[in-house]
């Protein structure tokens, strides 16, 4: 079963010769992925960083192969575990000429593993689908301004404070089964986020898997 990653549609392609003039642009978006490519679009070299800018100055100022880098194309991720996932599959897919962690050539040596690797993926593919819906539901429900009880109800003198005050003349507005549906939110919204932790769990485990069976395969 063969099980490929679709790359991230929130992407950047930029010349060499225009990087230096968006750098500075690119700390206002998240980390990501970075691909090298050469005059010919052969992939040079795949990487990851949560600070784009300074990683990206650093080969272009550092790395051996920065005389042969015509073009960068960036793929933003701001989660830390799906950008290891990302820059894995990148480097075995696009076969990086200076990647050397990560990377194997051959994924026929060894067919058992190479179809654990594609398992794995799969249930990469799986999880961040459900992320994805888990995270959507929970931002449509923060949109609705669901209000939930403030943490602290009782002040230093004892008394009622005055957001809880607030909130108590908000439900005493509200009917019965406006209140049933607003605690049935809360209760799922909280589900969700429970939810949303384990899939980043995980997210690690599969990640550390797949890292085990690549060296594997490079052996």
């Amino acid at each position: 079963m063969a099980v490929a990653i679709t790359m991230p549609t929130d992407t950047l392609t930029i010349p060499i010769a225009d990087v230096g003039s968006v750098l500075e642009a690119l700390r206002f978006r998240p980390g990501g992925v970075y691909v090298f490519y050469d005059g010919l679009g052969e992939c040079l070299y795949v990487g990851q960083s949560k600070t784009l800018p300074d990683r990206l100055r650093k080969h272009l100022t550092s790395s051996p192969f920065a005389h042969e880098i015509a073009s960068v194309t960036l793929y933003f991720v701001s989660d830390p575990y799906e950008r290891e996932i990302y820059e894995t599959y990148a480097i075995t897919t696009f076969n990086g000429k200076y990647n050397r962690a990560k990377k194997f050539e051959q994924r026929t040596a060894n067919p058992l593993v190479s179809e654990e690797i594609d398992e794995a993926y799969f249930e990469i593919d799986e999880l961040m689908r459900e992320k994805n819906d888990l995270d959507a539901a929970i931002k449509d429900i923060d949109e609705r301004h669901i209000r939930r009880p403030p943490r602290r109800k009782i002040n230093r003198r004892g008394y009622l404070t005055r957001r809880y005050l607030e909130y108590l003349a908000e439900m005493s507005e509200r009917t019965e089964e406006e209140k049933a549906e607003m605690w049935r939110e809360q209760c799922e919204r909280k589900r969700m986020v429970r939810r949303v932790v384990e899939i980043d769990s995980e997210f690690r485990e599969i990640k550390d898997k797949i890292t085990r069976l690549l060296r594997k395969l490079a052996v």
